[in-house]
């Protein structure tokens, strides 16, 4: 005897917040859950009744029996109302485990699986089609939270496949109708892998390629190494970030030996500019001669003018030689100060013009 395991209903939808994978989780559930019962299967597409005419249009949802469907020991109004009511009961178990506010509409406005399902879609922006296949952007590897890259990769894929076409849709570019439901060719699988990767980290496509290039030359893809690359992607970060700090460091080293060179290239030149500005005269004005015809003394005036200037009227008062008196001016003169010593030593009353000749007494004392 065969036991018969029950299956739990999903939890509730939330009202915001869930993404296409969540979503994809919760139908598949949901899905399990209802068919469990037979008479549910019905309603599901490839059952006697995949779509239904709105309550609000008209109370018998299901107005025509299926040919196919037998109907042995009851007529046919007992089976078709039978088959109403199992309709209601299946919309209600939907709209108790969707979001509250898509009660009403799921319950008066539904007319097949896939109408519930776009409802969905739409409340949650995740639709299929058009411009929210763009939001295959959204899906992001965070570093901070995510450690499982298979399953990074799988959700990447299975948002991918959730927007390729059905049988039935309109591929307007080309101006037909598919026949048959779109799949995921060879080419796009490993694409997707290629893409996963860059996502988790943009050095991990080179990298990959690096380890398990050799490998892909006898008609081996990515497809046939996903499991191999996807287990191989820690040791892959890890080995690229040492890599990157030991760069890192030998930047800084170099750079940090550069701008010690340049400090000392600096204080040498500091220093040897100070020892020059030691070196020069305190007074610009006593200039030395340096054999040029266009050297300037006091003010402008050249060599011989500087010379022929020159007339000490002190030294002349002192009855000196002229060598003397025209080798310097008054204002240079060193008699100037020990005259002026010798007037303040000196009493008033003493002074005497002739006997004033103090360099005379100096040079006898």
């Amino acid at each position: 005897m065969t036991s018969r395991i029950r299956v739990e209903p999903p939890n509730q939808l939330p009202s915001n917040g869930l993404t296409s994978i969540q979503y994809k989780q919760w139908k598949v559930a949901l899905k399990i859950f209802l068919q469990q019962t037979a008479e549910y299967r019905e309603f599901f597409p490839g059952g006697f009744y995949p779509a239904w005419t709105p309550l609000e249009d008209n109370p018998n949802r299901i107005m025509k029996l299926n040919d196919s469907d037998k109907h042995e020991g009851i007529t046919i109004k007992e089976h078709l109302a039978q088959r109403n009511i199992h309709l209601e009961t299946f919309l209600g178990i939907i709209a108790r485990y969707s979001d509250e506010g898509d009660f009403d509409d799921i319950l008066e406005k539904s007319t097949s699986l896939e109408w519930i399902h776009q409802l969905h879609e739409r409340r949650y922006g995740i639709q299929r089609k058009g411009r929210y296949f763009n939001r295959m952007d959204s899906i992001r590897f965070d570093k901070a939270t995510m450690t499982d890259y298979y399953k990074f990769y799988s959700d990447l894929r299975s948002c991918f496949k959730s927007n390729l076409m059905k049988s039935g849709d309109t591929v307007k570019y080309k101006q037909q109708t598919l026949k048959e439901d779109e799949r995921i060719s060879p080419t796009t699988e490993c694409f997707l892998i290629q893409i996963a990767l860059e996502r988790i980290d943009q050095r991990l496509p080179s990298e990959i390629d690096r380890i398990f290039g050799h490998r892909m030359n006898d008609g081996t893809t990515l497809m046939d190494l996903q499991t191999e690359i996807f287990s191989y992607i820690p040791r892959a970060i890890a080995s690229l970030d040492r890599e990157e700090n030991i760069a890192c460091s030998a930047c800084h080293m170099h750079q940090h030996e550069t701008e010690e060179n340049h400090d000392t290239v600096n204080i040498n030149a500091m220093s040897y500019r100070n020892q020059r500005m030691q070196t020069k005269p305190a007074n610009r004005q006593t200039a030395r001669y340096n054999g040029g015809a266009t050297t300037r003394y006091n003010g402008g005036a050249t060599k011989q003018q500087y010379f022929r200037n020159k007339n000490c009227k002190i030294c002349e008062a002192l009855e000196l030689p002229p060598s003397v008196c025209n080798s310097h001016n008054a204002n240079e003169c060193r008699k100037k100060t020990l005259l002026q010593e010798l007037f303040m030593e000196a009493p008033t009353q003493d002074y005497a013009p002739e006997h004033t000749n103090p360099y005379q007494n100096h040079q006898e004392d």
